[in-house]
This record gives structure tokens, C-alpha cells and sequence, in this order.
């Protein structure tokens, strides 16, 4: 798992941070620089409010299901000490749609907004992916107000599974939507300022192994600003330059599920 993230890097700039999550069951919470593990009660069921749905813990994808208890809370003061390290339209919106944050929320928030590398090792259900997602939603707000919004990857997410990765695409989109920051159906017109491109609204974008050849070079040309993919198509886009040199501008590697990669040729080929 260790090896994964320098190498990684390589590819990246030196500023890319990196966010790993893993399921555990381990009965003693620990927190250290890098690492956040939370101890809560194990469900074989759970509902994802990024994927919006109940999603089955043995799968990996989302599926419809019945009534499932709500992970774990804290109180008023960890929203102050999470949320409100974000964007104000981002914390609006968590406090409107999920109330307090989770433990792990609470305990990965304020690290991955500091920038820094961080593996959220808790059980499923307890909130891991929008832990990781809602900072990186929160920097690409500050971009838009700041008018740094430039037509590149800035987020990259990598799924063990394709059906994960699109099901997390979709649902993504729907928090942004809310939040006023996901751009419109049919784009909006980028704006050229001082001799550089600039957006006003985040774009999302899946590359896959059946990604259709029309969209593959549609975002050659528009890249998406949050990229959501897999090891395999991780590893051709690295070896194209093209690819290479958008990827050079991101700032955030989200690993998702690194349990399933870390053990076999997958998590090095990754690496």
C-alpha cells in the first residue's frame, strides 16, 4: 500500500495529495498523521448519500434495498470542526442534507482539506466516500470564485470496480447540482481571460475500458474536472502523453476500496 503513493506521484506534481479508504473492523479507534481508523458497529447493508442508494457490502455497487439504521454521529461541535472548513456552499449543503457529520467525516475532513495524505480505514456505511469527496468539491468552489477554474483534471478518483466508478459519477453529480457549482447540460461558454482558459462551472467525466471512442476524445479536448476511472485505464492514460500531461494538474488521488487492490497485481499495477 506504501509503494503505491510515491510512485504515484511521479506522474502527478508534488503537490498532489492522496486519500486511500478502507473497510476495517478493528475494535480500538487510532488516528495518526497519515492514517484515520474508526471503530463503528458493522452493517451488511448501508446507504451511500453520494451514490444515493442502499448498497450491498459483499458487491461493491449500488442497488435498491430496504430501511437501514443511520451510521453513527457527532455532535454540533465536529460540524463546526468539519463542515465549516469548507466552502460555504458545500457546507451548507452537508449540513442541510446530512445534519452532523460522521466519525470518520469528522476525523478525515479537517486532514484532507490541510492537503495532506490520508488512508480512512472504517467499516461501510460510515461515510468514507463523501469524507473524501466533499473537500475536493470544496477546492473546486474556491477555484470558481477565485476564476482559476482551467480545463483540466484537478480530481482524480480510481474505483476497483467499473460499475462503482460510474454509479459514483452519476450520483456526484447530484451534490454539486445542489450546490450550484455542477455545469449545465450542454456546457457552459469558458471565458478567456488574460491569455488563459477559464470555467464557471465543475464538470465530471468517467474513462473506463468502455468508454466510447466519441467521448474519449471529447475530453481530450473539454477534460472533465473531476476524472473517475479504473488501474487498468489509470495505467494507458500514463502511457500516453496526451493523457500524461493533463494528469500532471491534479491535485487529489482518491484510492476507493484499496483492500481490493493492495493484495494483488491490480495495487501494482496501480503503483
Amino acid at each position: 500500500m506504501t509503494n503505491a503513493m510515491p510512485m504515484m506521484s511521479t506522474a502527478m506534481t508534488a503537490a498532489t495529495a492522496t486519500i486511500f479508504t478502507t473497510k476495517t473492523n478493528t475494535s480500538s479507534p487510532t488516528m495518526t498523521a497519515a492514517t484515520i481508523n474508526v471503530s463503528l458497529t458493522k452493517r451488511s447493508m448501508w446507504y451511500d448519500p453520494l451514490v444515493g442508494s442502499y448498497r450491498h457490502r459483499a458487491a461493491g455497487v449500488s442497488r435498491p434495498f430496504g430501511r437501514s439504521a443511520s451510521p453513527r454521529r457527532e455532535g454540533l461541535g465536529a460540524v463546526r470542526s468539519a463542515f465549516s472548513a469548507l466552502h460555504p456552499k458545500v457546507a451548507s449543503w452537508a449540513q442541510r442534507r446530512l445534519g452532523h457529520p460522521t466519525q470518520p467525516q469528522a476525523a478525515a475532513i479537517p486532514s484532507i482539506v490541510a492537503g495532506r495524505t490520508v488512508l480512512v480505514a472504517s467499516p461501510t456505511g460510515t461515510g468514507k466516500t463523501l469524507a473524501a469527496f466533499l473537500p475536493q468539491f470544496s477546492r473546486l468552489a474556491e477555484r470558481i470564485d477565485r476564476d482559476e477554474l482551467y480545463p483540466r483534471p484537478f480530481v482524480l478518483y480510481v474505483s476497483p470496480l467499473r460499475a462503482l466508478g460510474y454509479d459514483i459519477e452519476h450520483n456526484a453529480r447530484r451534490p454539486l447540482r445542489e450546490m450550484e457549482l455542477l455545469e449545465r447540460p450542454g456546457g457552459e461558454r469558458a471565458e478567456r481571460r488574460r491569455g488563459r482558459l477559464r470555467e464557471r462551472a465543475v464538470r465530471t467525466g468517467v474513462r473506463t475500458g468502455d468508454t466510447p471512442q466519441t467521448e474519449r476524445r471529447l475530453m481530450l479536448q473539454r477534460p472533465p474536472h473531476l476524472l473517475i476511472t479504473t488501474p487498468e485505464s489509470l495505467a494507458l492514460m500514463l502511457a500516453l502523453r496526451t493523457y500524461r500531461d493533463q494528469l500532471r494538474h491534479v491535485e487529489c488521488v482518491i484510492v476507493d476500496e484499496i483492500h481490493a487492490l493492495a493484495p494483488n497485481k491490480r495495487g501494482a499495477q496501480l503503483a
